[in-house]
């Protein structure tokens, strides 16, 4: 089933989820190939004033299982996720996850 704004998800990631069991952690992958990947800015605050940064972010679609625990491969490079949310809108369903990762 595709949603409306699938015509701007054309990148392929790769949902690295972690579990750890006695101590061993394990991982399991799945592909996901109607992914959006771009990059946001924001602003870091702390004891030395403002820093500018920028993040990456990846737009999924509504059903995809991800959590803050897991990871998430784009172009070979693994990063942990930061955020997940779900877009609200007025009288009308989500139609897609955004996930900022760190």
């Amino acid at each position: 089933m595709r949603y409306r704004g699938s015509k701007y998800r054309k990148h392929s990631v790769t949902i690295v989820t972690v579990s750890t069991s006695r101590g061993r952690e394990s991982t399991s992958e799945t592909d996901v190939d109607d992914a959006y990947v771009g990059t946001i800015r924001s602003v870091v605050r702390d004891e030395s004033g403002n820093h500018p940064v920028e993040r990456t972010i990846v737009i999924l679609s509504p059903e995809t299982v991800i959590t803050r625990e897991d990871r998430v491969r784009v172009d070979g490079i693994e990063m942990p996720v930061k955020s997940i949310t779900r877009p609200r809108f007025v009288g009308k369903s989500p139609n897609h996850l955004e996930v900022i990762l760190d």
